[in-house]
């Protein structure tokens, strides 16, 4: 396939989407059945969907509740439900991160970063919760 093929493919699949895509979260379709009308593999749907929300700022939630699946979404509402599992799968990956960080400590007697792409997304201040350690404030009464 050629890099001209690439893009007209990488045009019509987006223009299909576009049709095919419901509007708010009531009417999600489930991403097997989206796959399966656009012709492509749940796993290029995936990398579709995910480059038409980062690379072209397309409102598209996903959810994995009754009605799962994916939807344009219509209100804040939508957009609300169509992220709060990617924030419950961002705090578990973030919990394993913190995990890992720890075990390397506590291995290699010092601490490694073992990744640094949450700390540049995030910032530098966690909470207990989400690093396991306790900041050097926690606990102090304050005035």
């Amino acid at each position: 396939m050629t890099l001209a093929n690439a893009h007209t493919l990488s045009v019509e699949l987006r223009r299909q989407v576009m049709l095919l895509l419901p509007v708010g979260r009531a009417s999600a379709i489930s991403g097997s059945r989206l796959a399966g009308g656009l012709g492509v593999s749940e796993r290029t749907l995936r990398a579709l969907i995910d480059d038409l929300i980062v690379q072209d700022g397309w409102l598209i939630g996903s959810t994995c509740s009754e009605p799962a699946g994916y939807f344009v979404c219509a209100t804040e509402a939508d957009v609300e439900a169509g992220t709060a599992h990617l924030l419950s799968r961002a705090r578990s990956l973030w919990t394993r991160v913190a995990a890992l960080r720890r075990a390397a400590t506590e291995t290699f007697g010092e601490r490694h970063e073992v990744l640094t792409l949450f700390d540049d997304l995030i910032g530098t201040e966690r909470t207990f919760h989400d690093t396991g350690e306790r900041s050097a404030t926690e606990g102090v009464h304050q005035t």
